[in-house]
Parts: structure tokens; sequence; C-alpha cells
């Protein structure tokens, strides 16, 4: 190779490695442009929502769907925090919901504030999941709950009622609400509060006795709820450590029993 073979090749190297292949830089713009980056998440006050279009995910991320809302137009969704995000170059606003189990986040343009529509019933037909059962016989079990409900603290009746979350009017609605309650809002007492704690401990024992001769499964699940719910009905509630451990032993209960309830 020659001098002047080999300077122009140099002179060609240095030009080619100040400038950045156009494919390159277009292939990462567009793959920043579809990263999500979270601004920030605030803490909101309570409120109750429901919607009929949108997806949910299972994080501020947006890279995973967990449920479509369209699949829940009866549901009331509690909301409690709320993001701003960056994509696609834009800003946009999250809120965090919950509903039972269920929950997630969504674009807050999809949510509309208060209750959602109650499902209606036809006269005629049985409830779904329940085909040993007519529409009357459940509603006979959903009224004796709401007698039970009154005995207990205002906040139980609240959301075991369907002010929190979805209306009482069938077996899946009661497991839901049960576990909004028991299985989240139930360690919610104030510090010498055992007198409530009692209160909410005995209606949720009753409800179990009204149902559990009628509950699905299998002779173990039902076998170990008996033996939860005997445990629960012995313990003591004399001072603070007794009522966070009962605590403790209804969470567990609930989301067992709940299971069972849902399938009814």
């Amino acid at each position: 190779m020659n001098f002047k073979r080999y300077a122009a090749l140099a002179s060609l190297g240095l030009t080619l490695s100040g400038v950045a292949s156009p494919l390159l830089v277009s292939t990462t713009a567009s793959a920043s442009t579809k990263k999500v980056r979270v601004l920030s998440v605030t803490k909101i006050a309570k409120a109750i929502y429901h919607g009929q279009k949108g997806n949910i995910y299972s994080s501020d991320k947006l890279t995973k769907k967990r449920y479509h809302m369209k699949s829940y137009p009866h549901t009331n969704w509690h909301a409690t925090k709320q993001a701003i995000v960056k994509k696609h170059g834009k800003k946009v606003s999250l809120t965090y919901i919950t509903a039972g189990k269920k929950k997630g986040w969504i674009y807050s343009k999809y949510l509309m504030a208060g209750k959602a529509p109650a499902a209606k019933v036809t006269g005629n037909t049985k409830i779904k999941n329940n085909s040993s059962k007519t529409k009357n016989a459940v509603l006979n079990d959903i009224s004796l709950v709401r007698k039970m409900i009154m005995h207990g603290t205002p906040n139980l009746q609240d959301q075991i009622n369907g002010d929190t979350f979805s209306r009482l009017v069938d077996y899946p609605s009661l497991a839901t609400n049960l576990f909004s309650f028991y299985g989240d809002s139930i360690g919610d007492y104030g510090s010498n509060d055992l007198q409530g704690a009692e209160k909410d401990r005995n209606v949720l024992m009753n409800i179990y006795d009204l149902l559990k001769n009628r509950l699905p499964g299998t002779a173990t699940q039902k076998s170990s709820l008996d033996a939860m719910a005997s445990d629960i009905r012995n313990s003591r509630l004399a001072e603070q450590n007794d009522k966070d451990a009962l605590v403790a032993k209804v969470r567990v209960f609930t989301e067992q029993f709940t299971d069972l309830l849902k399938n009814m």
C-alpha cells in the first residue's frame, strides 16, 4: 500500500468515526420514546371510581396489562395514589385503584367519580355459578347477612354492604366485600378499640356459620376452615397484643373463606 492510498483510507476512517449512522440514531430515538418514565407518585384522598374502558396495568411503568376495565362495568374501585409519567414525550396521569384482590394502575382519564351502576338481575333466571339455588334463595341469604352486619362497626357495615366496593347482591359480591374489609381494612381500629374488633370478629363467624355447610371445596379445605374458625372464636381479647394476633388470624381465614364463597 502506497502512502497516498493509506492517507485516504485513514481520512475516511476519521470521517466515519465522527458521524453516527442514521439507522442507529433512528433506532435509539424510537426506543427512547417508547420507554415510560415516572416523574412523580403522590397519595390522594380515598375516593370511589368506576369505569367502562381502559387497561389496568400491574405497575406505573405500564409494561404489563392485568385487567380490562370493560370487564368490570359494575365494580367500584378505590383510588389511593396518582402518578405523573412521561410516555411518547407527553406527560399523562395514572391512578392506582383496588377492588378486593384486584389492583393496578389505569389512565386517570378513564375513571369516573362515584359508584358504578348496579348490575341488573333478571327475575326468573338463576344466579351465575349457583345452579342449585334460585335468585330468591340467594337474596334471602344476602338479607340475613345484612342483618348480621348491623351488629358490627360502622366501617364494617359500609364495606360489606358495598359502599366502598361492589354492591352486595350475590355470593361473589359478598366474597369481594368480605375480603375488602377483613382481608384489607380490619387492622384499621383505634389503638384501644378491642370492643370494635370483637364485634367484627363475631359478625364474620356468624356469616361463616350461615354458609359453611353449603360452601364448595374439598373436605380438607372445609376442615381447615373449621379449625381456623374455632381458633378465632376462642381468641382472647384483653389487650392490644391480643387484638393484633386476632387480626392476623382473621386475614388468613378470610382469604380461604372468600376463595370458596365466590364459587358458590
